[in-house]
């Protein structure tokens, strides 16, 4: 939870909850003409510009319950998600990584991000590793990944990395994915030909 200040609109927002990229508000008026009057809202700050939705206002009691209901669907989210995952949650360290050298070429190969690099709520195993799919982007500090648990495609910087993650460490289900992964590399290179 984090203890804040900013306003929004007649409210000074003293509280968020930042879970799975949606924060929970919950404000307080400082205007004189509602001294006794509170908000409860979500927050998702964006890249062009911050994003208020659902906000409502009323007196103490009722806008704690249902800052606390939200928080409560928020939870109750992320724990679906993570049961429909349907593998192991565990957390990579860096201790079951080989170490990368700072020139080597990572492509192709099994990492593991640093889960102090994700939200709380993300700081789970498969949302971790990644096959490297094109190492040294063009800012020469980064590549971009495939996470293997869903697909999705990532950029990082090389100090987001623990490392390559060590053959005994490596999950069934990340194997599996890099094996699919490879073998429509190679199809791919074969209708190129």
């Amino acid at each position: 939870m984090l203890e804040t200040d900013w306003m929004y609109k007649d409210y000074q927002i003293t509280q968020a909850i930042d879970i799975q990229g949606r924060m929970v508000i919950l404000g307080e008026c400082q205007s004189e003409d509602r001294p006794a009057e509170f908000l409860c809202g979500y927050y998702e700050p964006l890249l062009l510009e911050d994003v208020y939705s659902e906000i409502q206002t009323g007196r103490y009691l009722e806008i704690m319950e249902l800052f606390l209901q939200r928080v409560q669907g928020q939870i109750d989210k992320v724990r679906a998600e993570q049961q429909e995952m349907d593998v192991p949650l565990d957390v990579i360290t860096r201790e079951m990584c080989l170490p990368y050298q700072e020139n080597e070429n990572l492509r192709g190969q099994m990492i593991a991000i640093d889960p102090m690099v994700f939200r709380p709520a993300d700081c789970i195993g498969p949302k971790q590793i990644g096959y490297v799919i094109a190492d040294q982007t063009p800012s020469k500090n980064s590549m971009i990944f495939r996470r293997l648990y869903d697909g999705r495609e990532m950029c990082c910087s090389y100090g987001d990395i623990l490392g390559v993650v060590k053959p005994e460490y490596q999950p069934d289900w990340a194997k599996e994915a890099v094996k699919s992964i490879q073998k429509s590399e190679i199809i791919r290179k074969g209708d190129t030909r």
